[in-house]
C-alpha cells in the first residue's frame, strides 16, 4: 500500500481545512451560547468539546482518505 498516494498534498490541505471549519463551528456555538453581559468565557466543558472536535475531524479524514481513491489521469 503505497502511502504518500493515499495522504498526498490535497489530502493534506484538506485535513487543514477540515479541522479549522471545525474549530470556526464550535466558536460560533460558543457566540451563540456565551451570555452577553460577561464577554466570552470559555469553560472547560467547552474546551473539551473542542477537542472532541479536532479528533472527530481527523478522523472523519482518515477514514475519508481510505474509503476514496484519487483520481489518476491515464497514460496516453
Amino acid at each position: 500500500m503505497n502511502l504518500s498516494h493515499i495522504f498526498n498534498n490535497h489530502r493534506i490541505y484538506a485535513l487543514g481545512l477540515l479541522v479549522l471549519a471545525g474549530v470556526i463551528g464550535w466558536f460560533s456555538l460558543i457566540l451563540m451560547t456565551d451570555p452577553i453581559e460577561a464577554g466570552i468565557q470559555i469553560t472547560t466543558a467547552q474546551w473539551v468539546g473542542l477537542g472532541f472536535t479536532i479528533f472527530i475531524s481527523i478522523a472523519a479524514w482518515v477514514r475519508q482518505c481510505f474509503t476514496i481513491t484519487p483520481y489518476t489521469k491515464a497514460a496516453k
